[in-house]
């Protein structure tokens, strides 16, 4: 049950996260964070972002399924659970929309930049190497990186 919520959340909620205006108030103390509206070359960048990160947890998932693979994130181990695969990506995915309060364009779009790209590769290499995703229908059909570097 919770990695079936988990399966299906991680991008809805990461998205939901970037877009929601959070605000505190409490007595005399007032703090608002507020996203500033994204350019359109931004909302591309953040989708493919989360988009690719969808694509690794996907290919994390299915290491499970190939006996002599492992992962070669050292922060996740050579054979991670599910539930621990989970949470590393919803971290991930959290982590790259909060880079939407970040003020200025240049960083921000760097930011993303630097996921996609490191994220395209592992990906790539993943899907060369024999993993597909098992949040596709199939699972051993090979993910296609087609939305990474849409400008």
């Amino acid at each position: 049950m919770f990695q079936t919520i988990w399966k299906y959340a991680v991008v809805p909620v990461a998205l939901l996260l970037s877009s929601v205006t959070h605000s505190f108030s409490e007595d005399e103390i007032t703090l608002e964070l507020k996203a500033k509206p994204l350019e359109l070359v931004d909302k591309v960048m953040l989708g493919n972002a989360i988009k690719l990160l969808a694509d690794d947890l996907g290919q994390t998932l299915d290491i499970k399924n190939h006996r002599y693979k492992y992962e070669s994130n050292a922060a996740l181990g050579d054979h991670p659970s599910d539930d621990r695969v989970y949470f590393y990506f919803a971290g991930c995915a959290i982590a790259t929309a909060a880079a939407s309060y970040i003020e200025s364009a240049t960083v921000r779009r760097t930011v993303w930049g630097s996921v996609i790209a490191l994220q395209a590769t592992v990906v790539y290499l993943n899907s060369k190497g024999g993993l597909g995703s098992e949040l596709a229908d199939n699972r051993r059909r090979p993910i296609v990186v087609s939305m990474a570097f849409q400008f």
